[in-house]
């Protein structure tokens, strides 16, 4: 068995080398910073969902769920510990699929070294936030579905894993069109397309049916109006439709080049929002209603701005304008006052009880300088949509449609933020 081991690694040397590597930058990652690194407020409120086991308003409650679950046989420094192994397994699993697709060990190799060594990613991975497990699910699902044959039993895994990823993040829910299209391109029969639809279907109707038992209203948030209303607060002319009393109190008269970006009418005390004196049931509704207005209003406006923040996702180097999320909050903070920084060491607990923040200076210092050159090129995640596009044309048979579906669910993780909300690099 050892030396089959040792075969194996001899074989694969390259991805050996970049897995290693990848394990050694997220051990210093872990010693850097214990127990955890913390967002704004999306991380404490996570926190507060999964001690309470109860769905919060604005997000779905897979990710708590998550943490409820870790918490039972750890504390924050496991939940990072899984995440960052959640990081390596997800590589390991795109290069073995590649490997089965006769692809040369070299160029999957290559696909995969984003994975294990883009420093955004070790951050965020750090993060008490869902992006990770989120991005496994997805993964999970996305190389399920293109497995041959691709029977009603794998189906029902794939829906499965759509539908987790689903609850713990909503900007899945769109992405299940790509899904059932491309079974319906492969033309893998009824039954596996049901089997899809169900296993993706069940999870999230009584996951809303929870929801409503809360809140009364049949839904994975309460939050989704709002967040479209950041997206177009930054451009709505108001002069332009036709409102009512309410939704003109949403109106923001400043010119759009001095308007602030979505976060702050999403989340802000000073929003236009908070203003309304509404339950957030109902100051949703408002937002959504007031949105749409806006949007039927100026299609080409709104058609305008999201596509220059799908575009952002593909510029190079990292940047943000005045109308996007803030780059600081993906920094690996050096101090606990890192005036760039918009993460925290946690102080407390997944039970609420105090804890001893550490950052160790030297391994932090190193991870903030490799994190200046150590990242994913916008350019380069362009190439990989583009080439995943045109494999449906070069590629014939049965493997004809997985390029394709795998660039447009990529594309389409990118897009449905920039359609409901603003460009974030997270």
């Amino acid at each position: 068995m050892i030396r089959e081991a040792g075969d194996l690694l001899r074989r694969h040397w390259i991805m050996s080398v970049l897995v290693l590597t990848g394990v050694g930058l997220r051990i210093l990652v872990w010693v850097a910073y214990k127990p955890a690194l913390m967002f704004f407020g999306d991380s404490f409120a996570y926190i507060v969902a999964a001690q309470r086991f109860q769905p919060p308003t604005d997000r779905p409650f897979g990710y708590p769920f998550f943490l409820r679950v870790i918490s039972s046989v750890g504390g924050m420094g496991t939940v990072t510990m899984v995440q960052h192994l959640l990081g390596i397994a997800m590589a390991i699993a795109l290069y073995v699929v590649l490997m089965r697709r006769g692809v040369r060990r070299w160029l999957g190799a290559l696909v995969c070294t984003p994975l294990l060594l883009d420093a955004y990613l070790l951050q965020i991975e750090h993060e008490i936030l869902s992006e990770t497990l989120f991005a496994a699910l997805i993964l999970g699902a996305v190389l399920v579905a293109m497995r041959q044959p691709l029977t009603a039993r794998w189906a029902l895994l794939a829906g499965g894993l759509l539908a987790a990823a689903s609850i713990t993040r909503t900007v899945a829910l769109p992405i299940a069109v790509a899904f059932i299209g491309y079974l319906l391109a492969r033309r893998v029969g009824w039954r596996v397309v049901t089997a899809l639809v169900v296993a993706i279907a069940a999870p999230v109707l009584s996951y809303m049916t929870w929801f409503a038992s809360y809140y009364g209203n049949f839904a994975t948030s309460n939050g989704s109006g709002q967040f479209l209303y950041g997206r177009v607060a930054v451009f709505a002319d108001c002069a332009k439709v036709q409102l009512t009393d309410p939704e003109r109190q949403l109106c923001d008269n400043a010119a759009p080049s001095v308007r602030p970006n979505a976060n702050f009418y999403v989340w802000s005390a000073d929003s236009p929002l908070r203003a309304t004196g509404l339950s957030p049931q109902l100051t949703d509704q408002l937002a959504a209603s007031f949105a749409k207005k806006i949007i039927l209003a100026q299609p080409v406006t709104y058609a305008t701005y999201a596509a220059r923040d799908v575009a952002h996702y593909f510029a190079p180097g990292r940047f943000t304008t005045s109308v996007d999320s803030p780059l600081g909050a993906w920094l690996f903070p050096t101090t606990f006052a890192d005036p760039v920084a918009s993460s925290s060491v946690a102080h407390n607990d997944l039970q609420g009880d105090p804890v001893r923040p550490r950052i160790a200076q030297q391994p932090a210092s190193l991870l903030r300088a490799y994190q200046d050159i150590a990242y994913t090129q916008g350019p380069l995640l362009l190439l990989a949509f583009v080439v995943g596009l045109a494999s449906g044309w070069l590629v014939r048979g049965t493997r004809r449609w997985d390029g394709p579906f795998a660039a447009v669910t990529g594309l389409l993780v990118l897009a449905v933020p920039s359609l409901t909300v603003m460009f974030d690099s997270r």
